[in-house]
């Protein structure tokens, strides 16, 4: 049985992520950007951690882990960690743009894996996550990860009403810093921010609610296929030079949309599904 909210997040956060790279320019340059970059990765990362299967892993040895994980996301990923080198002539082993999710979505597992076997209670794992993220770019995001896992299986630990009203005041405080830029506050605000977010996004993904957003929820469902392929078209209109940026929005807007047309035909394809879109 689908998850039916939680696809229409995906879904959502799908969007934001097509958006961020459709806006020229750097993530400074734009308000719009920079609110999307201050809180799409994070997310995406606590979604994966709340559907990550916590309690039923630790039972799990490590050949069985690869084997669950080897169809979706690891073969589409090469799939596309291939065609994307072979049209940029980059290495395979500097994942190309967006490619680094997979791998780091991987090592989250196997961390969260190791974390479990070690038989720690859900505080411990918080401060190990937080602890971890300060290591590398790849495990930069695993706090949140965690987070996506904590509340989910601890949905008592922070009540709603205490969230919601500091949430929007990190939300303006991060506006405020597009205009008055200070590094210090900016991570502050950054990690502070999704924490509250990810908690009022557990409890929106938990609500069972009649109300049926068709074309979000069958985005978040494809999720993967749209999240690897998606740059595809944007890398050959970029390779045009336009000289208005919204001539390149507006051609790369059409050359996403054919790009979803043809994931809806292909995916009656089970050859298609599995390799590229690892369903």
């Amino acid at each position: 049985m689908r998850l039916r909210r939680v696809d229409l997040m995906k879904g959502i956060l799908i969007i934001l992520v097509i958006t961020g790279h459709l806006l020229p320019a750097d993530r400074h340059a734009s308000l719009l950007r920079w609110m999307i970059y201050s809180i799409h990765m994070p997310l995406f990362a606590a979604v994966s951690g709340y559907l990550f299967p916590w309690n039923e892993i630790k039972h799990l040895p490590t050949t069985t882990i690869f084997s669950r994980y080897w169809r979706r996301p690891i073969l589409p990923w090469l799939i596309a960690l291939v065609v994307y080198s072979t049209i940029n002539h980059t290495s395979p082993l500097h994942p190309f743009f967006h490619l680094w999710f997979i791998p780091a979505y991987l090592l989250w597992a196997f961390l969260s894996w190791m974390l479990v076997r070690l038989r720690l209670f859900w505080p411990w794992i918080i401060v190990a996550a937080a602890i971890i993220s300060f290591f590398s770019e790849y495990s930069s995001y695993y706090i949140f990860f965690a987070f996506g896992g904590y509340f989910r299986w601890n949905k008592q630990s922070l009540p709603t009403r205490f969230v919601a009203s500091p949430t929007t005041l990190l939300l303006a405080t991060r506006i405020a810093l597009f205009y008055f830029p200070d590094p210090l506050a900016e991570q502050i605000t950054f990690i502070a921010l999704n924490i509250g977010l990810i908690r009022l996004m557990t409890v929106f993904m938990e609500r069972h609610r009649n109300e049926r957003y068709p074309l979000l929820e069958w985005i978040g469902e494809n999720s993967l296929g749209i999240y690897l392929w998606h740059v595809l078209p944007l890398i050959f209109v970029f390779r045009l030079h336009f000289d208005s940026a919204w001539i390149a929005i507006g051609i790369n807007s059409i050359g996403l949309f054919t790009l979803f047309v043809i994931i809806r035909m292909t995916l009656r394809l089970p050859v298609v599904n599995r390799l590229f879109y690892g369903i």
